[in-house]
């Protein structure tokens, strides 16, 4: 058997044979609450893992090459088709060294979210993306990207030793994009506003409460996260709430779902995760 692509991490093989069905089974069990699949008709190298928390296998699963990333002992993707003019075992090179690279700084919880373009979503830590979610992998998940990938981010938090986050509330309505003018300047959660970061202003959610938010023009989405109040037009030369608009994004959450040139238009916002945590824990370094 051909011996699976593991990077990352120094191994020892312990034999080059195909796990049987029971060890498989055995080892799917130590997932816990990961969203994985059963892994039974797996066929793979043992192998005894020496150092670091990241590392891949390169599987066959019924004749198909499958791309399995772990994190902590734990398969957190798996990468079922070619994508982005990369082969499966390609794909899961670049997602390990992506993820070794996060966990080596320190990757919490809080820095990970979903960015989704439609056909596809993504995996992020603070803007720059972990794992593309494809079309292919997310059908077999019987889900579209955007919620496979969610799970996915899931799967880390579970491995970082905190909880998932799930759909809250959803709310329908326009939204519009700030930055220049309040760049630098102090947000109502105290923070520093960066026009640059993911971030957005809502009337009412609390500070550090995550949201999807998908434009419905063209369906792109970005998830950001609450720390700011508003949307905020200027009437008579005062601050009032607007009235037609639900949230206000950074002008990097506006430059992801296209939203800069037209400057308002019909979204949905759907709320992750209520923020619990002292905002100055969340904000970015």
């Amino acid at each position: 058997m051909r011996r699976p692509i593991i990077e990352g991490a120094r191994v020892r093989a312990v034999a080059a044979v195909a796990v049987s069905v029971g060890l498989s089974l055995m080892f799917v069990a130590t997932l816990g609450g990961l969203h994985c699949e059963a892994a039974a008709d797996l066929a793979e190298t043992a192998v005894e893992v020496i150092e670091h928390p990241v590392l891949l296998r390169v599987v066959d699963h019924k004749g198909i090459q499958v791309a399995e990333v772990h994190y902590n002992n734990e398969v957190v993707f798996r990468l079922r088709a070619d994508f982005g003019g990369y082969d499966v075992a390609s794909r899961g090179e670049i997602v390990r060294r992506r993820l070794a690279a996060f966990s080596d700084n320190q990757l919490a919880p809080a820095d990970l979210h979903v960015l989704n373009w439609g056909d596809y979503a993504a995996v992020a830590a603070k803007g720059d993306i972990i794992v593309t979610v494809d079309p292919v992998t997310a059908a077999h998940n019987g889900v579209d990207p955007a919620t496979l990938a969610l799970r996915w981010v899931n799967n880390l938090r579970l491995c970082l030793g905190t909880t998932e986050i799930r759909s809250l509330a959803v709310q329908e309505g326009l939204a519009s994009w700030y930055g220049p003018g309040f760049h630098g300047r102090t947000t109502a959660s105290g923070e520093t506003y960066n026009q640059y970061g993911l971030t957005a202003a809502h009337r009412g959610l609390p500070f550090g409460s995550m949201v999807l938010v998908t434009n419905l023009v063209n369906g792109r989405s970005v998830v950001v996260r609450i720390n700011d109040r508003g949307p905020y037009p200027v009437v008579s030369g005062q601050r009032v709430f607007s009235e037609n608009r639900i949230i206000d994004l950074s002008r990097g959450a506006a430059e992801v779902i296209d939203l800069i040139g037209p400057g308002v238009q019909p979204v949905r916002i759907r709320v992750i995760n209520v923020g619990l945590e002292v905002v100055q824990v969340l904000a970015p370094d």
